[in-house]
């Protein structure tokens, strides 16, 4: 009875939640598709015969397991030692931006409606906001400087209070990878017709070139992000999107096309020694042949779902871009013949390629960072043999179920998807499906979710935003910031009740049906990290928007015990702890059949310092609300203690953490510390004090500390040439400070390493901001990503903290 009136309360939720910015249009075809979807029946958990035997299989090949688990890890560590031999690479630019905007970037204007962004060219208006004016030029014009940590966070509250979009959020760019943008570009090609005239208009193809030049290397190539070094993934993707937005070449192209020339080989072109995805993509264009792709065999989605290595089981983003992917792959999709193809295929290829199936495992030496283990080779070897003879029936069918996985997530995401890269791969199936039908002209409006205009240009965003992180970021540095000033003081409580009013919206109160079925977990009363229409659960990103509700008491018990069912149901059955979208579903060893070649961790979810840590503060600070009385207070005292056992077994031998989507060991080492100390732990703890320890060792001379990308793939800390970064400096600010040993007094060494911390924050601001010269994201242990509101609003939460130690010395 309660299960049928949980479902009757989430069927009402889903018909009374209507998406942003929706036309009706939209809102009717999700309507109908999930109608039809409530109709059909969800799958069912295998029978208890099934899970016993399943049990005991678990306990026979026990040993089994735990040799594959270990060659997984040694394989990691074999990575890792590959890159820490590799010089850090620092790009000649840094932040210099060699092709500015010009007057016509006035006319650009940022819509933000409930958290979606897009931006729209107006050529008839040239007035843009204070928001816009920031984003598309990159300073505020200020030069203003600030004599003390008062002034700083006076001057600070100002900008992030000028910077808030009218619905309460902080909308910000989230670039940096290069092999986004490439991926839409050859999908709006395609599914207009070949026609380069149809690639969005003159204005949006004039501003994504900016962009590429802006970021295109000295030695001509492109990296797998934008502070990378030159890669065959990064310069042969980004050649054939200048190409498609070109009409002919120019001096950029031409120095592309050189540095794939110097990396040819005797055997091979430059270009069939670019990784998978890039593989992919060629075939899709026709510029490659399927048979040198690593196969993405359809029928795998047809095997029994208790298999670990059925597809529903990976990683959410890998596996929602291998179901689209492996519709296409099972079509033998590509782009028709065309003169621009022709072109650009003996340009990428200048010597004819003789035997595809050659070409599958073989990756450039610049790219490689985890390269196919024996096992994938074996396994993609067979599933090559069952290629060369696919059962029609089986074929057909599951396609039919590709398909449908592709529809579903579509419209349960009210056509934005999980991730940029599915989001294209996603318009290709439905096209090569069913042409230009309505679902395709509904899901390509969308793609502008994910186009961002920064000051280098237009670009493809990582996510469709960064919404909800940065405004649960925003409000909790906030609230520890105080003021003398009556008007800074009026801002700041403006600020705060925009921010909770965005927290209430991103709350995500419906739930798709048949999950199961599609390999989802329910997000009922999850946060996302952008936007509640987006509808997928983020374990962190849920902690820190329930947190904020908890904080401010901004929402009903009711949907704040509906955030609290949502971390608890993310927990990790094995370790109790937490992952970052769903719990685990494969043994870790599913990471040794890894195709991406560049990418880390992509096979199965892990647990992780920073996600483990969030969610064991939000659950520390409901046991201590008035909304808690008890609720589920057993089960949550047990899900912190495992977070303890878990943070600690994380903890690198040199007192550090390593961090997962943040740069790296300065940002996983203040979520240790304040996870250990959520949990109820001392501060004057050995692993605290070890943590601490760490940070202090790598303090510079002028206070701050600097942390480069390549610790992240290297697993090695290493300095970053450019100096000091307010980013990694404000992460160990606060760390230091809610480390802080109970017998420190003014002037001893850690109290006198806080001052200097902070004195190096209040020199280095301009202009209520900070600049930050390094890339701050990561994932997947390669690819950086950029944070752009890092630099201004934790410098703030950091002296909010200080101000607090300051007046209690």
């Amino acid at each position: 009875l309660k299960l049928q009136f949980l479902y009757f309360i989430v069927y009402k939720m889903t018909e009374k939640c209507s998406p942003a910015m929706q036309t009706s249009e939209e809102a009717e075809y999700i309507k109908v598709f999930l109608e039809k979807e409530r109709l059909l029946p969800d799958d069912v958990s295998p029978s208890p015969i099934v899970s016993v035997l399943l049990s005991v299989a678990g306990v026979i090949l026990y040993p089994l397991r735990y040799l594959l688990v270990n060659m997984a890890r040694r394989r990691e560590k074999v990575a890792w030692s590959r890159e820490a031999s590799k010089e850090p690479f620092t790009p000649h630019r840094n932040s210099e931006i060699r092709h500015p905007a010009g007057e016509s970037i006035k006319k650009w204007k940022l819509h933000c409606h409930n958290g979606r962004q897009v931006w729209e060219h107006n050529p008839n208006k040239d007035t843009q906001s204070y928001i816009e004016s920031v984003h598309s030029f990159g300073t505020n014009g200020s030069s203003k400087r600030a004599r003390d940590a008062d002034e700083a966070l006076q001057l600070a509250t100002s900008h992030i209070h000028s910077l808030q979009s009218e619905d309460g959020h902080w909308s910000n760019d989230y670039g940096g990878p290069l092999f986004l943008l490439p991926g839409l570009v050859i999908t709006m090609y395609i599914i207009n017709d070949c026609d380069q005239k149809k690639i969005f208009t003159p204005v949006h193809r004039a501003e994504f070139l900016r962009y590429l030049y802006n970021i295109q290397n000295s030695d001509g190539g492109f990296g797998l992000h934008d502070r990378g070094p030159s890669t065959v993934f990064g310069t042969a993707l980004n050649y054939v999107t200048m190409r498609l937005l070109l009409n002919g070449k120019n001096d950029q192209t031409e120095a592309a096309l050189r540095f794939l020339q110097s990396l040819d080989t005797p055997l091979h072109n430059a270009s069939e020694m670019i990784p998978t995805w890039g593989k992919a993509w060629l075939a899709i264009l026709n510029l490659f042949s399927w048979d040198g792709v690593r196969p993405v065999t359809p029928e795998l989605w047809l095997l029994p779902k208790w298999l670990p290595f059925h597809p529903g089981r990976m990683w959410c983003h890998t596996r929602m871009v291998y179901v689209p992917l492996g519709y296409l792959f099972g079509r033998r999709f590509s782009a028709p013949e065309t003169e621009l193809i022709t072109e650009i295929r003996s340009e990428l290829f200048p010597r004819k390629v003789q035997n595809w199936n050659k070409a599958m495992h073989v990756v450039s030496s610049v790219d490689i960072h985890y390269p196919a283990h024996v096992f994938a080779k074996a396994a993609f070897f067979l599933l090559g043999l069952y290629e060369k003879m696919p059962n029609s029936f089986l074929r057909k069918k599951s396609l039919d179920t590709c398909i449908q996985h592709v529809k579903y997530d579509d419209v349960t995401t009210n056509f934005i998807c999980l991730g940029p890269v599915n989001k294209v791969f996603n318009l290709l199936a439905v096209y090569c499906a069913e042409g230009r039908s309505e679902h395709l002209l509904l899901s390509e409006k969308r793609v502008y979710d994910y186009i961002w205009l920064g000051n280098d240009g237009l670009k493809m965003n990582g996510y469709n935003g960064s919404q909800l992180w940065d405004t649960a970021f925003t409000l909790q540095a906030l609230r520890g910031v105080s003021s003398s000033s009556e008007e800074i003081a009026e801002k700041q409580r403006q600020c705060i009740q925009g921010g909770l009013r965005y927290i209430d919206a991103a709350q995500v109160l419906s739930c798709p049906p048949n999950v199961t079925k599609y390999c989802r977990d329910s997000p009922l009363g999850a946060w996302n990290f952008s936007t509640a229409e987006q509808n997928w659960s983020v374990s962190d990103c849920t902690s820190e928007g329930l947190r904020c509700a908890i904080l401010f008491k901004s929402l009903s018990r009711d949907r704040i015990l509906l955030g609290i069912d949502q971390i608890m149901l993310l927990r990790n059955s094995e370790d109790g702890a937490w992952c970052s979208y769903e719990p685990r579903r494969s043994p870790v060893y599913m990471e040794l059949l890894n195709p991406a070649d560049v990418f880390s961790r992509i096979m199965v979810e892990y647990t992780y310092t920073e996600c483990t840590s969030a969610c064991m503060q939000t659950l520390q600070v409901f046991q201590d609300s008035e909304y808690f009385k008890g609720y589920r207070q057993k089960e949550i005292n047990d899900a912190i203690q495992c977070g303890v056992r878990t943070i600690s077994n994380l903890q690198e031998p040199d007192g550090s953490w390593y961090g997962s989507w943040g740069v790296c060991f300065t940002y996983g080492t203040l979520f240790g510390i304040e996870g250990l100390l959520a949990g109820g732990v001392s501060v004057d703890d050995p692993r605290i004090v070890k943590g601490v320890q760490f940070l202090l060792s790598k303090q510079r001379s002028d206070g701050g500390w600097s942390e480069h990308v390549h610790s992240c793939a290297s697993r090695q800390y290493t300095e970053a040439p450019e100096g000091s970064q307010p980013v990694q400096t404000s992460l160990a600010l606060m760390a230091l400070i809610v480390g802080c040993p109970r017998e420190a007094k003014s002037g001893s060494a850690h109290i006198n390493a806080i001052h200097r911390a902070a004195e190096f924050l209040v020199s280095s601001q301009v202009g209520g901001t900070w600049e930050q010269k390094t890339v701050a994201g990561i994932f997947n242990g390669t690819c950086g990503i950029h944070y752009p509101y890092y630099p201004v609003i934790l410098p703030v939460w950091a002296l909010g903290k200080y101000q607090k130690l300051v007046a209690s010395l």
